[in-house]
C-alpha cells in the first residue's frame, strides 16, 4: 500500500472515530443534563451560585423612520430665514447658529476640534437639502 493509500485509510478511520465520539457525547449529554437539573433543584442553586451570568433578553432594535427629503428641505427652508446661518451635519442634523444661544451641538464641536471648517457644512436657503 502506498503512502497516499495509508493516509486516506487513516483519514477514514479518523472520520469514523469522530462520528462515534459525537454519538457518545450526545448520549451522555442527556444524562448529565438530567443529573445536573436534579442537583440544582435539590440544593436550590441559582445561576449566581454557579457563577453564571444572568442575561436579560435583548429587545429587538427600534426601526427608525427617516424623514422624506421634502420634509428635510422644508425644515432647512424654515431654519434659514435669511438672518442666521444654518448648517447640516454629516448625518443630516440641522443647526441654526444664533448668537448667545448656548453651546453648539456635539457634531459641530467635533468637526472644529478635528480642524474642520464649519462653513463647509453651511446650507444655502435655495439649496434645500
Amino acid at each position: 500500500m502506498s503512502d497516499l493509500g495509508k493516509l486516506e485509510e487513516l483519514q477514514e478511520q479518523i472520520k469514523k472515530l469522530q462520528e462515534q465520539e459525537k454519538a457518545l457525547i450526545s448520549e451522555a449529554r442527556e444524562g448529565v443534563i438530567k443529573e445536573m437539573k436534579d442537583k440544582i433543584s435539590r440544593f436550590k442553586l441559582t445561576a449566581a451560585d454557579l457563577g453564571l451570568a444572568v442575561v436579560a433578553p435583548v429587545p429587538p432594535p427600534v426601526k427608525t423612520v427617516s424623514k422624506p427629503k421634502r420634509a428635510v428641505s422644508q425644515a432647512i427652508a424654515e431654519a434659514t430665514d435669511g438672518t442666521e446661518a444654518t448648517y447640516k451635519g454629516p448625518n443630516g442634523e440641522l443647526w441654526t447658529r444664533k448668537r448667545k444661544a448656548g453651546r453648539p451641538p456635539g457634531w459641530v464641536t467635533k468637526i472644529t476640534k478635528e480642524g474642520g471648517n464649519i462653513e463647509d457644512y453651511r446650507v444655502k436657503a435655495a439649496e434645500g437639502n
